[in-house]
């Protein structure tokens, strides 16, 4: 089956995660970009509040999702809720009628609630839900968990 992963990254950190399920998956990749800005101290901020108020935002992409049977959306956590980046995507898209895989990226807590958020939107449970948290990173515990969840979904 045609799996697409989309996602979006600020730091890199959910980029390198989509990369990894992509080659393990042997699926095709859509980088999300936001047209407002989060990269400075203030766009951090910035990028929170609009996490924490479901700002719809401004985005760029590239595919279109109705050629695949199955959408992998990967987000950072951003205070407990999945970027705003991903929120718009997700509301531009219906995703009912998909094999839906979520994951989020976080360096803290509060995973569960983004897993949850992002299904709300999506209108339907995730076949198949990934958290990686930054100490996957240090140790290469995400390595597992990736195939895993990949495991999962095949």
């Amino acid at each position: 089956m045609k799996t697409l992963v989309v996602y979006y990254s600020r730091s890199g950190n959910t980029r390198k995660i989509s990369n990894e399920i992509a080659r393990e998956m042997n699926a095709e990749l859509d980088e999300i970009v936001s047209l407002r800005g989060y990269r400075s101290v203030f766009g951090y901020i910035k990028a929170g509040y609009h996490a924490l108020t479901n700002k719809i935002v401004k985005i760029k992409f590239i595919k279109n999702i109705d050629s695949y049977a199955w959408v992998i959306i990967a987000t950072p956590n951003w205070g407990a809720r999945m970027a705003s980046p991903i929120f718009s995507y997700l509301k531009l898209h219906d995703l009912t009628n998909k094999n839906i895989g979520v994951c989020c990226v976080q360096g803290g807590g509060g995973g569960e609630k983004v897993i949850k958020q992002m299904e709300e939107v999506i209108g339907k449970k995730a076949r198949a839900e990934l958290i990686i948290n930054q100490i996957d990173f240090k140790n290469k515990a995400y390595v597992d968990k990736v195939k895993e969840f990949c495991e999962r979904i095949k």
